[in-house]
């Protein structure tokens, strides 16, 4: 089962491929603790580039542009936390919402309320769990097709089961230090 990507960074040699591997070990066993910087980065990156695209295609002075842009972007990158950690609350509510009226159709509206406020609670709590959980799972599988990478580099062609097997064996480990580790 060969894709695009490993014969991609099979053939632009060993440095992007030990990038890979260190980027995906430091995921692995510090993504917790790096989630909150990486959203903010993202919502600053993702702000700038669209304000400044925004401010070009209203003929905004160059100045604006440049000054404005970079303005915008950190504005999203300050509020990116609170934001996610709304945003999990939200999701929570509306899927405590929907359960409270499939469970029980007939219920009040205090109960479909109160069923909303406990799994949109439930989640912002457990949020810490899931981040490390999922990041643990990406930087294992980022890792270990990096050591893959590496080692087609050196015409040995592991079993595809072997990637699995490995990421799993990886997430497991990064998964219970960030667990143990809160903090």
């Amino acid at each position: 089962m060969s894709s695009l990507p490993d014969e991609v960074l099979a053939g632009s040699g060993p440095i992007p491929l030990v990038a890979l591997v260190a980027i995906g070990l430091v995921i692995c066993f510090h993504g917790r603790p790096l989630f909150g910087f990486v959203l903010a980065l993202l919502g600053f990156l993702v702000a700038w580039r669209l304000s400044e695209t925004l401010l070009i295609g209203l003929q905004a002075g160059p100045a604006l542009v440049r000054w404005g842009s970079l303005g915008i972007g950190a504005l999203v990158a300050l509020v990116s936390g609170f934001l996610f950690r709304s945003c999990l609350f939200m999701a929570g509510s509306v899927v405590g919402w929907f359960l409270v009226g499939g469970w029980f159709p007939a219920s009040s509206l205090l109960l479909h309320v109160a069923g909303a406020f406990f799994c949109g609670l439930l989640l912002f709590l457990c949020s810490d769990v899931l981040i490390a959980v999922l990041t643990s799972l990406a930087g294992a599988l980022l890792a270990a097709r990096g050591a893959m990478g590496l080692l087609s580099l050196l015409d040995f062609r592991p079993p595809d089961l072997a990637l699995l097997g490995a990421s799993l064996l990886l997430a497991a480990a990064g998964a219970a230090r960030q667990l143990r580790k809160k903090g």
